[in-house]
């Protein structure tokens, strides 16, 4: 993306930030990344942010260090509560699939029963006689279910 833009030792400096690039390098760059300049120098969001999200940056940006401080640990705070809602959420949902589990019901797919053929078709996957597919196929269970099955 430098190619003919910058030579191979400047960017390495412009990362360092041992050098800095002058107006019209910035105007380029700016140009070449289809970005405004002041966001190359950091004044402004990421160009591809929702406007809600730049308008919260702004804000943010225009905090003092106290400011910024206080939202900080506000904004900790409240990841910190959210974690612990989901934990709890989390629980519940335990809570209720081992209680419905007690009381007999099952969700999800109903496990695959395994047919009388079974032991027929296991062998002539394992001597090669079918392939898994094949196998899987035979019996009206999917590859993954013939494998734990057969690990079992």
């Amino acid at each position: 993306m430098y190619i003919g833009l910058l030579s191979f030792s400047t960017r390495p400096n412009y990362e360092r930030e041992s050098r800095e690039p002058n107006i019209a390098m910035l105007i380029k760059l700016a140009d070449l990344y289809e970005v405004s300049v002041d966001y190359l120098l950091g004044h402004t969001p990421d160009k591809d942010m929702p406007e809600d999200i730049k308008e919260l940056v702004d804000k943010y940006n225009r905090l003092s260090d106290e400011g910024r401080l206080r939202i900080n640990n506000q904004i900790d705070c409240e990841l910190r509560v959210d974690a612990l809602i989901a934990k709890k959420r989390l629980e519940k949902q335990r809570q209720g699939i081992e209680a419905s589990r007690q009381a007999g019901k099952q969700y999800g797919r109903p496990k695959a029963t395994i047919t009388a053929d079974w032991d027929v078709t296991y062998s002539q996957w394992k001597s090669g006689d079918i392939t898994a597919d094949d196998a899987a196929l035979k019996l009206g269970i999917s590859k993954a279910t013939l494998y734990r099955r057969a690990r079992q």
